[in-house]
């Protein structure tokens, strides 16, 4: 069994989520991070930015070990990654020490390189630069988001994006994952919904795309137009084979920390079951260019709507195993998504399925992201 490393610098959910997702399929995974707990537990009473609760999950989680912060031994491993932030680390020489024992390197780049070209240069630049002493180590880069084309890191080492994720929780939490991962689906299986979008309509880029939907969506005649889970469920009971629904539910209060129990919001413990009913999963961009509905999606047999397929690095490609829409095409990818015959939604279903045994169940993840950190299998 390959043991992996990681050396963070940074307190973000991708280090949990990448440390995880390497467990789940096997890896034994080993962690070294600059804060105590106490300095990461500081922030969790702050709603907004949830990325502190979930990188505290790194220190109680059973498939992961945790080095102690005054750690100076650290121990062989076939592959370390090491975070690189827009701050070089605390400690240069332990990084350096724990480099000599691993037989590849690779640096976790964490700039998204989605802003301007003159602010994603100047980003990588600095970082290469306060990471300079590191590179000759480095053999691979995995980096958390943007382009691949002319990428500065990439002049002096191959890489990969990161691509996809789910969100944490579904991690974490056994049954929540089991929900999830579990292959209860067929290609050919009826579903009761045709269209499905639930959530949180902010930031401003979503709302204008799910405002524009359902304006377009409230003046189509063809199928039902459902608001609730329970107007749901009443629907499916009395329409026996009827034309598949949409479930369109966007919520009331973006900002309600207790979102999971108001009426218009999906509890996490249904989310897979309702995405297992729909055939396609309307998927808008959020806080970041890819959201985790789309591999939530895939992972449940709904055939996602997104904006940026490459993001993902999974072979997503347009009318085969989902249907990309452009910035100003939205109303017309779905409403392209509500006239495909049975016979197209099956054969483009079980294109996901191929995708998600080849890139998304937990061993083929981890597989995948390690083979992208130069991990050799």
């Amino acid at each position: 069994m390959s043991r992996i490393g990681l050396y963070l610098v940074s307190i973000e959910r991708q280090s949990y989520l990448i440390a995880k997702i390497l467990a789940l399929s096997g890896y034994q995974v080993v962690i070294y991070s600059e804060y105590s707990l106490p300095d990461v537990l500081g922030g969790t009473e702050s709603p907004g930015i949830p990325e502190r609760q979930y990188f505290s999950w790194l220190y109680s989680d059973s498939d992961i070990q945790m080095l102690p912060l005054e750690e100076t031994n650290f121990p062989a491993v076939d592959l370390l990654i090491y975070e690189m932030w827009h701050r070089p680390p605390a400690h240069p020489g332990r990084l350096s020490d724990w480099m000599a024992r691993a037989s590849n390197v690779t640096a976790f780049h964490t700039h998204e390189f989605n802003v301007n070209f003159y602010h994603n240069y100047r980003a990588d630049f600095a970082r290469l630069v306060k990471y300079r002493r590191f590179l000759t180590r480095t053999r691979r880069f995995l980096l958390r988001g943007g382009r691949t084309n002319f990428r500065l890191p990439l002049m002096l080492a191959p890489g990969a994006l990161m691509g996809y994720f789910v969100n944490p929780d579904f991690l974490r939490d056994t049954e929540l994952r089991h929900s999830l991962y579990a292959p209860d689906w067929t290609a050919d299986g009826k579903r009761p919904l045709g269209l499905l979008f639930a959530g949180n309509p902010e930031p401003p880029v979503r709302r204008k795309i799910v405002e524009e939907l359902t304006d377009h969506l409230s003046g189509q005649q063809q199928r039902p137009m459902l608001r609730s889970l329970d107007e749901c469920g009443r629907y499916q009971a009395s329409s026996g084979n009827g034309k598949p629904a949409i479930l369109w539910m966007v919520r009331g209060n973006p900002n309600d920390v207790n979102w999971e129990g108001r009426a218009d919001s999906i509890h996490p413990q249904r989310w897979a079951g309702v995405l297992k009913s729909a055939d396609f999963s309307v998927c808008p961009p959020g806080y970041e260019l890819k959201t985790h509905r789309v591999i939530e999606s895939l992972l449940c047999g709904s055939i996602p709507i997104l904006d940026c397929p490459d993001e993902y690095d999974i072979g997503l490609e347009d009318g085969v195993n989902c249907l990309v829409a452009g910035k100003n095409t939205w109303k017309e990818t779905v409403s392209e998504a509500l006239n495909f015959s049975k016979e197209q939604i099956v054969a483009m279903r079980k294109n996901v399925w191929l995708c998600k045994e080849r890139f998304l169940a937990l061993n083929a993840a981890g597989r995948h992201l390690a083979q992208k950190c130069g991990l050799v299998l």
